[in-house]
């Protein structure tokens, strides 16, 4: 799996969590821009923002994705979606 799909992955599990139901966003093809504003319109934290907003600007994708799933360990999130 390249380091990119890697990262939508995590993004489709940040999702997840954030919304609990996919609600028509997850199927669609996935615009960075588009994945930013979704995650700030749904009131995500600033850590989870800033790693999206960095993505493909500030720092590589290697870097997004270890931020991301950082993000979806933290408090049990990950372990949600395992199950």
């Amino acid at each position: 799996m390249t380091t990119e799909r890697e990262i939508i992955a995590e993004l489709r599990r940040s999702f997840e969590y954030l919304v609990n139901e996919h609600h028509g966003i997850l199927g669609a093809p996935l615009d960075k821009d588009k994945i930013y504003d979704t995650l700030e319109a749904l009131g995500a934290d600033p850590y989870l923002l800033g790693a999206v907003g960095s993505w493909g600007n500030t720092i590589d994708d290697d870097e997004v994705l270890g931020e991301l799933r950082r993000w979806n360990a933290e408090s049990g999130r990950d372990a949600a979606f395992s199950a």
